[in-house]
């Protein structure tokens, strides 16, 4: 959300006939975008473990849920009764991973689209620290892209979701190899 308000600010001063931009104006966005880079990587290392977690649980749910529904003997009432607490559990699991993977990854689209509006500035009058602040700030974000990541193990973002129904796909074929 931060995001979308620098590249709003950015995108206002620049088009403003009234307003001049100059290098301390960018050095306040190029801090902000620091700070947001730096509560993402403490996110990050804060909630690692509870979020592999998550996505170690939604995985084991899964294929659970999914090993039962196939091999259950649906002419009893007892299963039918137990179906809809069994996709409850798997579709609340991987509805929170998904949403989480598209508001990680919102966060970097919105932060290539400043990074974008930072390349296509085109100053009035052009002041060389005012170009090398938008150069360092443009650096920044297009040489080390944000991503919420969970230790070394996992980017946060849309195929995590896809990797899960590869586990889950792997899991039930072992397993019904076995049954």
């Amino acid at each position: 959300m931060s995001g979308v308000k620098i590249n709003s600010a950015i995108e206002f001063t620049v088009t403003r006939v009234s307003l001049q931009l100059d290098n301390e104006g960018v050095k306040v966005w190029r801090e902000l975008l620091i700070t947001i880079r730096g509560q993402c990587h403490l996110l990050s290392q804060i909630v690692a473990q509870r979020q592999l977690l998550l996505i170690a649980q939604c995985i084991t749910l899964a294929t659970i849920c999914s090993y039962f529904i196939a091999n259950v003997n649906w002419s009893l009432q007892v299963y039918r009764q137990m179906m809809p607490m069994w996709l409850y559990l798997c579709l609340s699991n991987l509805g929170r991973i998904s949403r989480k993977a598209l508001v990680a990854e919102r966060i970097t689209i919105e932060e290539h689209a400043i990074a974008t509006r930072l390349a296509l500035i085109k100053l009035k009058r052009p002041d060389f620290r005012t170009l090398h602040e938008i150069k360092m700030t443009y650096d920044i974000i297009a040489n080390n892209p944000i991503r919420i990541q969970f230790g070394s193990y996992i980017h946060f973002n849309r195929r995590v979701v896809l990797t899960i129904l590869n586990q889950v796909v792997t899991y039930i074929i072992v397993l019904m190899q076995f049954g």
